[in-house]
C-alpha cells in the first residue's frame, strides 16, 4: 500500500487505521507538543532561585555508552570538555 491509499475491506468500507495511517507522524507530534504544553501549564514552569550555597550541577552524557555523568567539582568539569 502506498502512502495516501485507503485499504478497503469487504463490505466494511475503509478502516479508521489505514485512513489516518499518512497523518499517523504529524498527529503523534501534535498530541505530544499538547501534553508538554498542559504539563508545562500546570506545573507552572516558573524560575526558580538557587537556595544559599548551593552548587552548579554539571552533566555529561556518553553517546557511546549511553551514560550520564553528573559532578560538581569544576575540575572535573573541565576535564571531561
Amino acid at each position: 500500500m502506498r502512502v495516501g491509499q485507503v485499504q478497503v475491506h469487504a463490505n466494511r468500507g475503509p478502516t479508521l487505521r489505514s485512513a489516518l495511517r499518512p497523518w499517523a507522524a504529524p498527529l503523534r507530534c501534535v498530541t505530544i507538543l499538547l501534553l508538554w504544553l498542559t504539563l508545562v501549564h500546570l506545573v507552572g514552569a516558573q524560575p526558580v532561585a538557587a537556595p544559599s550555597g548551593a552548587s552548579p550541577v554539571f552533566r555529561f552524557f556518553n553517546n557511546q555508552t549511553g551514560t550520564h555523568f553528573y559532578t560538581i567539582v569544576v575540575a572535573e568539569r573541565d576535564h571531561v570538555i
